[in-house]
């Protein structure tokens, strides 16, 4: 638990918060000012989320070297796609606004994203939450194995 309270960023809890408050504020007042913030507070949470993945994949535990890696590789591929696929889509909208067919306010792309943003970083969670386990339960075996044969 505590490698990953550590692996958290300022960045990425300080976006999270902020994401949720100018989503509310634009779903009640409509003001472009919450737009602002909201694009503003999307930018940094994908920030922070990588700087999350990068700081887990660099801190987490290694009891194995053949095993971990294996989990490692499959925490990799997970969380990349993850990222890939959510940059693009966001991508994608910026790219849709930037050509006018979007507004930057559009109330559907807003919620839409909000959503999809959720998803994501729930998703990245579990997925580090498994790898974490995983890792935990084969540390554990790891060293039974060593009291058992030290016990020899």
């Amino acid at each position: 638990m505590q490698k990953r309270i550590e692996a958290l960023n300022i960045v990425q809890i300080v976006s999270n918060i902020g994401l949720v408050i100018s989503f509310l504020f634009y779903l009640f007042t409509r003001h472009a000012l919450s737009v602002s913030f909201y694009w503003l507070f999307i930018y940094s949470a994908l920030l922070g989320n990588v700087w999350f993945l990068r700081k887990w994949l660099k801190g987490g535990l290694n009891i194995d070297k053949r095993k971990s890696k294996t989990i490692y590789s499959e925490l990799d591929n997970y969380s990349m796609a993850f990222v890939v696929v959510y940059a693009l889509v966001f991508l994608a909208i910026v790219f849709l606004q930037s050509l006018g067919v979007l507004a930057q306010d559009n109330f559907y792309v807003i919620i839409l994203l909000f959503l999809f943003t959720i998803f994501f970083e729930v998703c990245l969670y579990i997925s580090e939450e498994k790898v974490y386990k995983e890792t935990k339960k084969l540390a554990n075996q790891t060293m039974k194995k060593m009291t058992d044969d030290s016990k020899k």
